[in-house]
């Protein structure tokens, strides 16, 4: 549309309604009033939690990297955290081995989902290492993938492909190396803050 014709254009047709009180009326700031502030590298960047979904990871909640998110507690019962991420004997070269956390659980404690997702693959370690000890389980989240092992039996019902819900009853602990524990580790993120375990 040619602004210089003798016709009214677009712009002057809606000119008063513009200059009425109306959503449209927006008005912007005097520019020496307008003040930027860098953000600094360092500065946290938090996810307001009205913006969390049920079992969605949290990225960037803190200014040192770390993960967080709303998962639930994986065992039934508390238990003291007796293994740490690539400490001790998690330093086998692989997430599901060196990215867990250790929680001490009498034998026969219920073992639960941490977020809702699909069990993967199920499968009893023959290795016959005592710290191989038991069932292990992949748990899909779409957005991160947890494993557990040490189960000493599966829930009912509970094999790959299953849809499972937070904090629905997945199978029951065992031990490993005489001591009674869930060993579970992470893909992505610190398990000890996705799990509030410090």
């Amino acid at each position: 549309m040619a602004l210089s014709s003798g016709k009214k254009s677009f712009f002057s047709d809606i000119a008063p309604t513009l200059s009425k009180k109306s959503p449209l009326n927006i008005s912007f700031p005097e520019r020496s009033a307008v003040s930027a502030t860098p953000l600094s590298a360092s500065s946290p960047v938090p996810v307001p939690k009205g913006e969390a979904k049920d079992g969605a990871i949290q990225f960037g909640g803190g200014a040192d990297g770390r993960v967080f998110n709303i998962g639930g507690y994986p065992v039934a019962t508390k238990g003291a955290v007796i293994g740490t991420p690539f400490a001790g004997t998690h330093t086998r070269k692989n997430w599901e081995s060196d990215n867990a956390v250790d929680i001490g659980a009498k034998i026969g404690t219920p073992i639960l989902a941490t977020q809702d997702g699909t069990i993967g693959k199920v499968y009893k370690n023959q290795s016959g290492e005592s710290a191989l000890k038991g069932i292990q389980v992949h748990l899909s989240t779409g957005d991160n993938e947890w494993f557990y092992t040490h189960l000493s039996k599966m829930a009912k019902g509970m094999v790959a492909g299953t849809r499972v819900k937070k904090g629905q009853v997945i199978g029951y602990s065992g031990d490993a190396n005489g001591v009674g524990h869930l060993h579970i580790g992470v893909k992505n993120g610190d398990p000890r803050d996705i799990l509030g375990l410090r």
